[in-house]
């Protein structure tokens, strides 16, 4: 991953884990030539940018650590599944952006009320 530009404010994230759990981490990662801050980046943008699978992962942990209510997890649930239907739907003159598809869902999330 490259610097941001110069006049980009930037933030600093940590994370503390075990020795242990970063040393399986280190190996994984070398096997998949990826270096830490090139994996942070990637899961962070691909989370911002609403990919289905990292939606998963955090719906799974959600269940599982009980973050949350039942009917409010179920609802973002629900609400996500329709989403990625509509976007299989939305090939108007070529594939939106995921800008665009998730700017598209908010306003009609925000006119619905849901």
């Amino acid at each position: 991953m490259s610097s941001p530009p110069k006049n980009e404010k930037t933030a600093n994230l940590y994370c503390y884990i075990t020795s242990e759990v970063n040393n399986r981490l280190k190996i994984k990662l070398k096997q998949d030539g990826i270096t830490k801050t090139a994996f942070m980046h990637l899961m962070i943008s691909e989370y911002e940018a609403g990919n289905a699978d990292i939606r998963n992962v955090i719906l799974k942990m959600r269940k599982e650590k009980s973050i949350g209510n039942v009917r409010t997890r179920r609802l973002e649930r629900n609400m996500f599944a329709r989403r990625e239907e509509n976007k299989k739907d939305l090939m108007l003159d070529g594939p939106l952006s995921n800008k665009e598809i998730e700017d598209l869902f908010d306003i009609l999330e925000s006119e619905i009320g849901e």
